[in-house]
């Protein structure tokens, strides 16, 4: 049997999933519905993978959670197993592992509106890390129902809604859980270089928000996040310099130090004025 003879048996039957075999007879008014059920079709597979690694979880690890040592072995056992299948690190399959778990024990509600093409794989992402602290709590049903209801409302769901939507339904519940968490992220803090394409390196940093726009104008914030990536590189030892709050009143020692790693910039687009009404 030849290469192409085996790919056309083996090709998925699209018409189970609402999809056409071909699109060659499909109008340009009728390829934005594939697209819709296209994507309603990727969110019922990422709802099939997730389902059956939260199986995986309930029979091979979960039976151990009464011992560190066992559990521990049977995660990386499990994840080492369906990572060596997909061809993935094992670190990234055991995090999804207890992601799965967590998404069928813990938001039933909300899996179901992956299961009915509400959302995408990529807003389960989302949801399972906001709302990592709620699992095994008593008012996790509660956060579970009101987040699949909110998620079901009519609109788009962009990465910062998503955001807000779950921090305000466990804040509801929880205030500690996300001042906790908002602990975390602030203990967590750093500064990180990623190789990128053509010889150029990319640097990241991560900050308050208040660190970054505090008295800022929307259009001086980015070279202000510049500049502060800049100062912690070049000052990896110290405490950060000043942020350069623009502000006369600053008593910091360090923004004479800090100004100083800066000569090509103009001061007036570090400290510009601001108008108050």
């Amino acid at each position: 049997m030849s290469l192409v003879e085996q790919s056309v048996e083996s090709d998925p039957d699209l018409s189970a999933l609402g999809l056409p075999e071909s699109l060659d007879e499909v109008d340009a008014a009728g390829l934005g519905a594939v697209v819709v059920r296209a994507r309603r079709a990727g969110a019922l597979m990422d709802w099939h993978r997730l389902r059956a690694m939260a199986e995986v979880f309930e029979r091979l690890v979960a039976p151990h959670m009464d011992s560190d040592q066992r559990v521990f072995d049977a995660h990386a056992r499990a994840a080492n197993e369906i990572a060596m299948m997909l061809g993935r690190s094992q670190a990234g399959v055991e995090t999804e592992l207890m992601d799965a778990a967590h998404l069928f024990a813990g938001l039933p509600h909300v899996a179901q509106c992956l299961h009915d093409g509400v959302i995408t794989g990529g807003h389960i992402r989302t949801v399972i890390a906001r709302t990592a602290l709620v699992g095994g709590q008593e008012y996790a049903p509660l956060v579970d129902q009101e987040l699949a209801e909110a998620l079901r409302r009519q609109g788009s769901w962009s990465l910062q809604r998503l955001r807000d939507v779950c921090d305000r339904i466990v804040f509801r519940h929880d205030p500690a859980a996300v001042r906790e968490r908002r602990k975390a992220s602030e203990e967590g803090r750093r500064v990180w270089a990623e190789n990128a394409t053509d010889g150029m390196a990319v640097l990241h940093a991560s900050m308050t928000a208040e660190n970054v726009a505090s008295r800022q104008p929307a259009s001086m914030r980015w070279p202000r996040v510049c500049a502060t990536v800049i100062r912690a590189v070049t000052a990896p030892a110290g405490p950060m310099p000043c942020s350069l709050c623009c502000q006369g009143s600053c008593s910091s020692a360090n923004a004479t130090a800090a100004t100083s790693v800066m000569p090509r910039f103009p001061p007036r687009r570090w400290c510009k004025p601001l108008k108050h009404k």
